[in-house]
Protein backbone atom coordinates (compact mmCIF):
# COMPACT_ATOMS: atom_id res chain seq x y z
CA UNK A 1 0.00 0.00 0.00
CA UNK A 2 1.68 3.64 -0.91
CA UNK A 3 0.44 6.84 -0.04
CA UNK A 4 0.75 9.82 -2.23
CA UNK A 5 2.28 13.21 -1.08
CA UNK A 6 1.68 16.73 -3.11
CA UNK A 7 3.90 19.44 -3.08
CA UNK A 8 3.17 22.16 -5.09
CA UNK A 9 5.71 21.23 -7.86
CA UNK A 10 6.07 17.02 -7.77
CA UNK A 11 3.95 14.19 -6.86
CA UNK A 12 5.53 11.84 -4.19
CA UNK A 13 4.42 8.08 -3.55
CA UNK A 14 6.09 7.09 -0.76
CA UNK A 15 5.33 3.32 0.89
CA UNK A 16 3.49 3.56 3.52
CA UNK A 17 6.10 3.02 6.68
CA UNK A 18 7.57 5.55 5.91
CA UNK A 19 4.71 8.14 5.28
CA UNK A 20 3.35 7.11 8.87
CA UNK A 21 6.64 8.45 10.32
CA UNK A 22 6.56 11.45 7.33
CA UNK A 23 3.07 12.56 8.73
CA UNK A 24 4.07 12.23 12.72
CA UNK A 25 7.45 13.79 12.30
CA UNK A 26 5.80 17.01 10.42
CA UNK A 27 2.60 17.22 12.25
CA UNK A 28 2.86 19.94 15.09
CA UNK A 29 2.76 18.61 19.00
CA UNK A 30 0.56 20.11 21.30
CA UNK A 31 2.02 23.44 23.69
CA UNK A 32 2.05 20.86 26.72
CA UNK A 33 4.07 18.38 25.43
CA UNK A 34 6.95 20.76 23.85
CA UNK A 35 7.41 21.74 27.98
CA UNK A 36 8.77 18.07 28.51
CA UNK A 37 10.54 17.72 25.51
CA UNK A 38 13.48 20.80 27.05
CA UNK A 39 17.09 19.79 27.21
CA UNK A 40 17.51 19.76 30.99
CA UNK A 41 19.99 22.01 32.32
CA UNK A 42 23.55 20.98 33.00
CA UNK A 43 24.93 21.48 36.64
CA UNK A 44 27.97 23.59 36.65
CA UNK A 45 30.29 24.19 39.23
CA UNK A 46 30.30 27.41 40.22
CA UNK A 47 34.01 27.72 40.30
CA UNK A 48 35.67 30.03 42.92
CA UNK A 49 34.62 33.55 44.44
CA UNK A 50 36.76 36.33 43.43
CA UNK A 51 37.45 37.25 46.87
CA UNK A 52 38.72 33.50 47.75
CA UNK A 53 41.51 34.41 44.93
CA UNK A 54 44.81 35.61 46.87
CA UNK A 55 48.55 36.23 46.02
CA UNK A 56 50.81 33.26 47.58
CA UNK A 57 48.35 30.40 46.50
CA UNK A 58 47.95 26.86 44.83
CA UNK A 59 45.16 25.86 43.54
CA UNK A 60 44.47 22.88 41.18
CA UNK A 61 41.89 23.11 38.54
CA UNK A 62 39.48 19.63 37.83
CA UNK A 63 41.81 19.20 34.56
CA UNK A 64 44.54 18.44 36.88
CA UNK A 65 46.59 21.72 36.09
CA UNK A 66 47.85 23.29 39.47
CA UNK A 67 47.99 27.39 39.14
CA UNK A 68 50.17 29.38 41.68
CA UNK A 69 48.94 32.90 42.03
CA UNK A 70 52.20 35.50 41.37
CA UNK A 71 50.78 38.76 41.46
CA UNK A 72 47.58 40.62 41.81
CA UNK A 73 46.64 44.26 40.92
CA UNK A 74 43.47 45.92 40.13
CA UNK A 75 41.45 43.43 38.09
CA UNK A 76 43.88 41.38 37.20
CA UNK A 77 46.19 38.71 37.97
CA UNK A 78 49.33 36.78 37.09
CA UNK A 79 49.57 33.00 37.72
CA UNK A 80 52.31 30.11 36.79
CA UNK A 81 50.22 27.14 34.80
CA UNK A 82 51.40 23.57 35.34
CA UNK A 83 50.83 21.50 32.32
CA UNK A 84 47.13 19.77 32.44
CA UNK A 85 46.61 16.14 33.03
CA UNK A 86 49.27 15.76 36.03
CA UNK A 87 48.90 13.36 39.31
CA UNK A 88 48.40 15.03 42.60
CA UNK A 89 51.84 16.52 44.19
CA UNK A 90 53.29 14.13 46.20
CA UNK A 91 54.29 14.54 49.83
CA UNK A 92 57.73 14.65 49.25
CA UNK A 93 57.99 16.72 45.77
CA UNK A 94 60.69 18.96 45.83
CA UNK A 95 59.58 21.12 43.07
CA UNK A 96 57.01 22.53 42.29
CA UNK A 97 55.27 21.70 38.51
CA UNK A 98 55.82 25.01 36.88
CA UNK A 99 59.16 24.07 34.68
CA UNK A 100 59.36 25.44 31.15
CA UNK A 101 55.64 26.64 31.58
CA UNK A 102 54.98 30.13 30.57
CA UNK A 103 53.60 32.90 32.76
CA UNK A 104 49.92 34.16 32.56
CA UNK A 105 48.62 37.18 32.93
CA UNK A 106 44.33 37.04 33.21
CA UNK A 107 41.19 38.70 34.81
CA UNK A 108 40.74 37.71 38.10
CA UNK A 109 36.88 36.89 37.41
CA UNK A 110 38.39 34.81 34.40
CA UNK A 111 40.44 33.08 37.07
CA UNK A 112 37.52 32.55 38.87
CA UNK A 113 35.17 31.01 36.84
CA UNK A 114 37.35 27.83 36.30
CA UNK A 115 36.34 24.48 37.93
CA UNK A 116 38.64 23.50 40.57
CA UNK A 117 38.79 20.53 43.49
CA UNK A 118 40.33 20.14 46.69
CA UNK A 119 43.62 18.69 47.00
CA UNK A 120 46.33 17.35 49.35
CA UNK A 121 49.03 19.50 49.81
CA UNK A 122 51.53 20.09 53.04
CA UNK A 123 49.49 17.09 54.16
CA UNK A 124 46.29 19.58 54.24
CA UNK A 125 43.13 18.87 51.85
CA UNK A 126 42.13 22.13 50.47
CA UNK A 127 40.76 23.71 47.52
CA UNK A 128 44.06 26.50 47.97
CA UNK A 129 46.70 25.81 50.02
CA UNK A 130 49.59 28.72 50.80
CA UNK A 131 52.74 28.59 49.37
CA UNK A 132 56.03 30.11 51.39
CA UNK A 133 58.02 32.35 50.31
CA UNK A 134 60.89 30.19 48.64
CA UNK A 135 58.15 28.21 46.96
CA UNK A 136 56.46 31.89 45.79
CA UNK A 137 60.38 32.27 44.22
CA UNK A 138 60.49 28.97 42.76
CA UNK A 139 57.48 29.31 40.99
CA UNK A 140 58.27 32.98 39.25
CA UNK A 141 61.82 31.29 38.36
CA UNK A 142 60.56 28.39 37.21
CA UNK A 143 58.09 30.45 34.74
CA UNK A 144 60.32 33.64 34.37
CA UNK A 145 57.73 35.83 35.74
CA UNK A 146 59.67 38.15 37.66
CA UNK A 147 59.30 40.99 34.71
CA UNK A 148 56.04 40.75 34.34
CA UNK A 149 54.98 41.08 38.10
CA UNK A 150 57.32 44.25 37.98
CA UNK A 151 55.53 45.54 34.99
CA UNK A 152 51.84 44.66 36.33
CA UNK A 153 52.75 46.17 39.89
CA UNK A 154 53.67 49.36 37.96
CA UNK A 155 50.77 50.01 36.06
Amino acid sequence: MQWAYLTRSKRFTLPLSIAKTFRTACTPRPAHDRIYMKKPKKNKNAGLNEAEIEVGYLYFTTANQYRAVLAMKGEFLIYAPSSEGLEPLAADAGKLPFENSPWKKCAIVTFAKKDYQAFTFNGENAIKHQLNAAQIAEATAQCNAKSAIAALLAE
